[in-house]
Formats: structure tokens, sequence, C-alpha cells
């Protein structure tokens, strides 16, 4: 269980900067009014110790009206954070605290009470800014043919956070999900390359569970379009995948990989440090991977 109390001062200059302070708020025994909030809800009472009368909701409340700064505990027994903030309307200047789900029993108190709205999220950060990060890419006079998934001649990024969520970033500031749950389970990403010839950069990522690895194909929205298998098996044996650009000379997008210990050679594990190269084909498959070098160990970025 986590619980913080967050105060900030705000510039706005392009993208929003807020220093916060924090100071833990430790979870208190269990008392027997804290078992009466039912899963599913945010519970608040207006005793310091999950007593007096009780105040629930699982929908964002703007402004608690009568309630409002009378609440001294509470549980959180939603699946999601809660933003707990000082000042109606979600303002986070004022201060906020965000509470992550709390177990039957489990409340926290405190001896002001100024709750003044109630906001669930699926991460802490969008309890004060967006759930992605605002950034700015200049227009360029022509074509990118790198970096560009909707054509619009700015560079683009792919952001993942915390809740396995996808958002597409087209460099003017805003953002788009892309992907609204699961992309946790993949534990590799990598872009920056139009591996199946229609123009549009794509997604390639590798699923944690299988060491499978898809091709996800851009669209000119910046959307993802349906998965497509590109390698059955075995990829977990890469410790990184590297989209390199073109680097056999055939016109098409290639995929470099380094490995790790769990990759095979003549029957054997335990052969990290070897760069293998696939070469792209135009229908977003890979060739056989081709060992090049075994010098690659002891080496932590690549881009």
């Amino acid at each position: 269980m986590q619980n913080r109390f967050n105060r900030g001062m705000a510039t706005l200059v392009g993208l929003v900067l807020a220093g916060t302070g924090l100071a833990a708020v430790s979870a208190a025994p269990a008392a027997a009014g804290s078992y009466d909030c039912p899963a599913g809800y945010f519970c608040g009472w207006t005793g310091k110790s999950a007593n007096g009368s009780m105040w629930k909701t699982n929908k964002n409340v703007a402004d608690l009206g009568s309630w409002d700064n009378k609440i001294r505990s509470y549980t959180n027994r939603t699946k999601k954070i809660a933003c707990v903030y000082e000042d109606k309307n979600y303002v986070p200047w004022g201060g906020y605290w965000a509470q992550e789900p709390n177990e039957p029993g489990e409340y926290s108190g405190y001896p002001v009470a100024t709750t003044s709205s109630i906001k669930f999220v699926r991460t802490e950060r969008e309890c004060s800014q967006t759930a992605y990060p605002r950034w700015f890419s200049q227009t360029s006079p022509k074509a990118l043919g790198f970096g560009d998934m909707n054509g619009d001649r700015r560079a683009d990024m792919v952001i993942r956070d915390k809740a396995g969520r996808l958002w597409f970033t087209p460099g003017n500031g805003t953002g788009k999900l892309i992907g609204s749950s699961g992309w946790n389970k993949m534990n590799a990403l990598t872009r920056h390359g139009d591996f199946n010839g229609d123009g549009r950069e794509d997604l390639i990522a590798r699923e944690a569970s299988t060491g499978k690895l898809w091709l996800y194909p851009g669209t000119s929205t910046g959307k993802l379009g349906k998965r497509k298998l590109v390698g059955s098996s075995g990829w977990n044996a890469m410790a990184n995948l590297i989209s390199v650009g073109d680097f056999s000379g055939d016109g098409r997008p290639d995929l470099a990989t380094v490995t790790n210990k769990k990759y095979v050679i003549d029957g054997y594990s335990g052969h990290p440090g070897w760069l293998v190269s696939y070469r792209g084909r135009s229908n977003g498959t890979l060739t056989a991977g081709e060992r090049t070098d075994g010098e690659w160990w002891g080496l932590n970025g690549f881009c």
C-alpha cells in the first residue's frame, strides 16, 4: 500500500513542471468500520479511525458538496489509484494524496479534514498531469521516412506507461491511446522502420511469456493494425532488439539482436554477447538469423 501527500507550484511554458514534497502516512490497524467499505469503492469517514458517518463512491467526484472537508479517514477498495485532493475540481497544486488500493480492513487517517475532490486513475502521474509526457518536435520540410508514424513530417514517440497502456505522441503536445492494456506482457519494444513495405513505420514487440516476436503495422493515424507473428519462439534468448535500418542493402529494414545467456550454439546454452542479424522481407517477416560477431558482451545499451 502506498500513501503520499504532494504539494506543488506550477509554471507553464509548453510543458508543465511541478515540484512536489512527500510525507508518508502509514495505514492504521484495522477498525470495525473499515470493513464496512465494500469492494470496488472508496470510503471516507468523519472520524479519524474509520468511525463516524461513512461516505462512499466508485466514480470521480469534482466537488464533495456536503462532505467537503469532512473526511478524516479513508480506505481505497477500488483497483485504481485514488487521487485525493485538497482543492475542488482535481486541482493538484493545493496538495493531493495518491492512494493505492487497500486491503480489506486497512484505512488511513489524518488529523485535519481537507479533502475536496477525488479522482480514480491508472497511474500516479495522472493525479497531476496527463498519462503521457507532452513533447514537441518541429515539422520537417520533407517526408522523414524515419521516426514518423502518421506521415505528418514530425518525429513521433510511442510510450508505454506503468499500467501497460501504449500511447502515441505525435510531437505536438498531444497523445493518443493506441493500446488500452496488456503491453506490460511485452519485455522488448522497438520501431523506426517500415517492415511490411506499406510506407508506415511499424512496431516490433517480444512477448515475455512465450518468447514470440510480433509485428504491429503502423497506420496513417498513428494507431497500430492487426499484429502478425514474425518469430515463433526463442526470442527471449536475445538481450537486445535493435532496429538499425537497412544494413543488408536490399532496401528493406532489418533487425539486429545481441544474445544473452539463454542463446544456444551447437545444442548448448550460455553464449551471451553474439550479434545476430535478421534481414527483413517485403511481407514484414524476417530471414533466419546470421551470427556475425561474438564480441558484443559487457555492453548494456544499443541504438
